[in-house]
């Protein structure tokens, strides 16, 4: 008999933030950022071989359950740039796993194997009720996140951005045979939950300082999530008399 057992936690939280506060930069630009890159790369296998009879079996459970927060937040908060202001939060993920079972036997072999995946991240950035916000973008352009993986755009002015992205590659393969029978079955499961939130709370002023403003100056507001997922199981199982996979 063969057991393999694999199991992966990511359980992070990263904020930035500025709460209550007059912030003012008269030759740059005030940037809140959050970010958060995370990788699972992991396989697990079992195997073994028996005169008679062989039992085997892997399974992979791994998990991410990450929460990336950007804000600007406070009523009196005052937040003015001589160029640009970015609230942005972005969220990262690469997962790479499988599992796999193999087996042979003179007369019963079984193989089973089940890869699962499981996610539950929240990205959020905004700037909240009441609050002073202004870019006045008369200073080199910032670059925000577009939406698109991880590329940026230069920019001038306010931007809220909230964005997610990555991969989740997940496979399992089953294997037996024996002299009478083999059985081998395998799965692969995804459960995805990702919420990602941008927004302006109520009452907020946006670009509303006095002061001249580049021709340029703009609002940006942008909530984004590209995750992409593959999965792929196999089985197969041969024997004198019967063999299933």
């Amino acid at each position: 008999m063969g057991a393999a057992i694999s199991k992966h936690d990511l359980d992070a939280t990263v904020k930035a933030y500025i709460d209550s506060s007059d912030v003012s930069s008269t030759a740059g630009n005030v940037e809140v950022l959050a970010k958060g890159n995370y990788e699972i790369i992991s396989a697990t296998v079992a195997g073994g071989g028996a005169g008679n009879v062989a039992v085997n079996g892997s399974i992979g459970i791994h998990s991410a359950k990450n929460t990336i927060k950007a804000y600007i937040d406070g009523a009196s908060s005052d937040v003015t740039a001589s160029g640009s202001v970015t609230v942005q939060a972005r969220h990262d993920l690469l997962m790479g796993v499988g599992a796999g079972a193999i087996g042979g036997a003179g007369t019963v072999a079984v193989g089973l194997a089940n890869s699962t995946v499981l996610t539950d991240n929240t990205v959020e950035a905004y700037i909240g009720r009441g609050a002073k916000v202004t870019g006045f973008g008369n200073q080199a352009s910032v670059s925000v996140y577009t939406g698109v993986r991880a590329e940026t755009t230069d920019f001038r002015g306010v931007a809220v951005t909230a964005t997610g992205s990555g991969y989740v590659v997940s496979g399992s393969v089953a294997g037996s045979g024996g002299g009478t029978a083999g059985v081998a079955g395998s799965a692969a499961v995804s459960l995805l939950k990702e919420t990602t939130r941008a927004w302006v709370g109520k009452g907020a002023q946006i670009n509303k300082a006095a002061g001249s403003a580049n021709d340029l100056q703009s609002v940006s507001l942008l909530a984004s999530n590209d995750l992409r997922v593959l999965g792929d199981s196999g089985g197969l199982g041969g024997g004198g008399n019967a063999g299933v996979g």
